[in-house]
Order: C-alpha cells, then sequence, then structure tokens
C-alpha cells in the first residue's frame, strides 16, 4: 500500500478505554473442619507438619503449645478451638497435625489446621456482611466475607486469633 491510498483509508473508530480491573486481594485457604478460611496471603510462609508440641503452661486453651519451627520456638495456636468449632486438629492425641507458619507482628505464630487449600484471589467487590449463622467467636475472628464460586469464604483476622484481642463489635468503624 502506497502513502495515498493509507491517506483515503477510512478512519476507525476510537475504541473505548478497557475497563480498569476491580482491586482484588489474595488469600492462602485453609480448612478448618469442613469450613474453608482464608488467612492474608502476605503474613503467611510456610505450611508443614508439627512435630513435638510441647504443651505451655497457664495459656489459654486454644495454645496448643510450642514447637520448633526451623530452629525457633513457635506457639501452636489451634484455629478450631479458637473459632469455637469442632475439628480433628482440635483433638490433643493427633500426633502431627498440619500447621500453616504465618508471620504477625514480626513474631512466626503456628496455626493448626485440618486442610490447606490453595490461593484464591477475589475482587473487593465480592464482599458481605458477616452472615447472621456465624457463631459470635467467628465473628470477632474475622475480617471480613467473601463469596466465591465454591461458597462464602471467611477471612481470619490473624492479630485477633493470635492474640488475645478483647471483644470488639463486628460493624465496620469509621476511621476517624
Amino acid at each position: 500500500m502506497n502513502r495515498a491510498e493509507l491517506l483515503r483509508r477510512p478512519t476507525l473508530e476510537a475504541r473505548p478505554a478497557p475497563r480498569a480491573p476491580a482491586s482484588s486481594e489474595q488469600f492462602f485457604t485453609v480448612l478448618i473442619g469442613r469450613e474453608r478460611f482464608g488467612l492474608p496471603i502476605g503474613s503467611v510462609r510456610t505450611v508443614f507438619r508439627a512435630q513435638a508440641i510441647v504443651p505451655a503452661p497457664l495459656t489459654p486453651p486454644w495454645v496448643r503449645g510450642l514447637i520448633n519451627l526451623r530452629g525457633h520456638i513457635v506457639t501452636a495456636i489451634s484455629l478450631s478451638v479458637r473459632l469455637g468449632m469442632e475439628s480433628p486438629a482440635a483433638d490433643s492425641s493427633e500426633a502431627n497435625p498440619l500447621a500453616v507458619g504465618v508471620e504477625i507482628e514480626g513474631d512466626t505464630f503456628a496455626l493448626i489446621v485440618d486442610g490447606v487449600g490453595d490461593v484464591a484471589e477475589i475482587s473487593a467487590d465480592d464482599s458481605i456482611g458477616t452472615p447472621a449463622g456465624m457463631t459470635p467467636m467467628a465473628r470477632r475472628m474475622t475480617t471480613c466475607v467473601y463469596i466465591t464460586p465454591s461458597g462464602i469464604l471467611p477471612i481470619i483476622d490473624l492479630h485477633a486469633a493470635v492474640f488475645n484481642a478483647p471483644e470488639r463489635d463486628c460493624k465496620i468503624e469509621s476511621i476517624s
């Protein structure tokens, strides 16, 4: 095609700009009993089998004890007990429970779970209110709940789950 032919061609209409994708977040999914929960992926460090959990005296019932994780002594926390749920991980007779190593405020903790899933990428638009059927403890231990193709996905509030956070209202608080 020469220059004259290019100039005689009809001009193309401008295409609309593509829609900006909704902001999304990634969560590492875990199973507690038969329920699926999400952990903020930025806090997850490793998944492992907890060996030789040593009971820690004078701790809440959700603290299973202390374990050695790559040369560091970390606190093992049963998420099923913390959430007030029944699950096999709550059974202290389980020899080597599955654990997820998470880092919170510079410290590492082992969260005892029943299973691990994959990474879920979820649009912020898929957030819903906390379902009425959740126990009060589970409501306090979740930051939000998302709708996914496989059902709802409550997101664990790691700070509340690890530290004995005071009870708080589950409504969204405004930032002043």
